[in-house]
């Protein structure tokens, strides 16, 4: 294991230590951090055993496509396990969410594919033959012809349902906009909210709902912030059902149950900035003393200060980015980007409609692009790396320190 992927761990150990602590707010649960730094560890091992016995060579695998770049594709096997795909050119074209089956080479991915490697991605394939495609449930729902056209697959499939656009990201990845909205998985709780509200006081309320969301989630790509959000809202409905009394609920201790659940599913998603977001942006949240009436004021102001600054902090520590304009940006356009994917929701099968907001999105992004300031820190020295992102750690740490007691009835999720 190279030492980068070694100090990722690190940095996991070192904010589940942080979080239980700051989470539970006392220093006598020791046991239950010692239980979670064991189960852990225990996942960390039977997972580096479960990656490396894949068969190297040449053989026929099983894949289902996951990511489709310009030059490259992610292919997944029936254990969850990335492959890349790195020229996809010689082979016909293949589409998200089929299933292939394929003879082909499976190599170690070259050292120089930092990229991939950061993303837990450590084999390609190098496709001989495809020998059969099939389309999944998804797929075949996706490549209807009513959904065949540009602006459905560059604003609906990345923006509703999560898969991932390399236009998309390039374009608003400066504003730090699509970290809070998309990666925060936020516009689930909205989502859930409606279905409520449209249920209203009849015994479906809660049933309908989940079931509801549970159809939406189910056409998502099952990405880091889908999971959370979707179980984190499921859990929470099962506890007060279950419950006899109408208790309130610590959202952040079913968030670390989530957090852990994620990681069960894949450890090595701890390499992925979403997960730190997701999970990091959502417990800071939490951490906010709660206010009956919100109110737009000096307080508030330095709340959403905060909130910048620990997304900005996270932005830093994983990639070495810095945009000092975001805030701003965040500040005027979160509420409008989240109204435009929430809407989207109920309006994607229309085809005017969806073509009419990629206009405005490719509009928008057009004219903020030109006022962008954008800083990229290219730091080659990994010992200095490392140093660098402790420091960066430390003052997370020290953001998420300062900042209030847990509050159950932040909207966040």
């Amino acid at each position: 294991m190279s030492l980068l992927i070694l100090f990722s761990w690190l940095k996991l150990l070192l904010f589940v230590c942080c979080a239980l602590i700051l989470f539970f707010n006392k220093y006598k649960h020791s046991k239950i951090l010692i239980l979670a730094l064991i189960v852990l560890f225990c996942i960390y091992a039977i997972w580096k055993w479960w990656i490396n016995s894949i068969q190297i060579g040449t053989a026929t695998y099983t894949f289902k496509v996951k990511q489709i770049n310009k030059n490259s594709a992610i292919l997944q096997d029936t254990f969850l396990r990335d492959f890349v795909l790195l020229n996809k050119t010689n082979i016909k074209e293949i589409k998200i969410n089929e299933w292939i089956y394929l003879k082909g080479k499976v190599t170690f991915l070259d050292s120089k594919f930092d990229f991939f490697l950061n993303k837990g991605i450590y084999y390609q394939i190098q496709v001989n033959e495809i020998l059969n495609v099939s389309n999944s449930l998804k797929s075949s729902f996706f490549n209807l012809e009513l959904f065949n056209y540009k602006e459905f697959q560059n604003t609906i499939m990345p923006l509703i349902f999560g898969y991932t656009s390399e236009d998309l990201s390039k374009n608003f990845s400066f504003l730090g906009v699509i970290h809070l909205v998309v990666l925060s998985g936020f516009h689930f709780n909205i989502i859930y909210v409606i279905f409520k509200f449209i249920f209203g006081k009849t015994k479906l309320k809660i049933f309908g709902s989940l079931l509801f969301l549970s159809i939406y989630f189910a056409m998502c790509n099952w990405n880091i912030s889908a999971v959370k959000s979707f179980f984190l809202i499921l859990l929470i409905e099962i506890y007060q059902f279950a419950s006899v009394k109408n208790i309130n609920v610590d959202k952040t201790k079913f968030l670390i149950i989530v957090a852990g659940f994620v990681l069960i599913i894949n450890p090595w998603f701890v390499t992925e900035i979403g997960y730190w977001f997701t999970f990091l942006l959502s417990g800071f949240l939490y951490l906010f003393e709660n206010n009956e009436q919100w109110q737009w004021n000096k307080k508030a102001f330095k709340k959403y200060f905060k909130t910048w600054m620990f997304s900005t902090l996270l932005v830093l520590l994983f990639r070495f980015e810095f945009y000092p304009l975001s805030f701003l940006f965040m500040l005027f356009l979160s509420p409008l980007i989240e109204f435009y994917v929430v809407s989207l929701v109920f309006l994607w099968w229309i085809k005017p409609v969806v073509i009419f907001y990629d206009f405005i999105l490719k509009n928008i992004s057009e004219v903020l692009m030109r006022w962008s300031l954008f800083i990229s820190f290219q730091v080659s020295n990994l010992y200095l790396k490392t140093t660098l992102s402790f420091l960066n750690l430390a003052a997370l740490l020290i953001l998420l320190v300062t900042n209030q007691k847990a509050t159950n009835k932040f909207l966040y999720n």
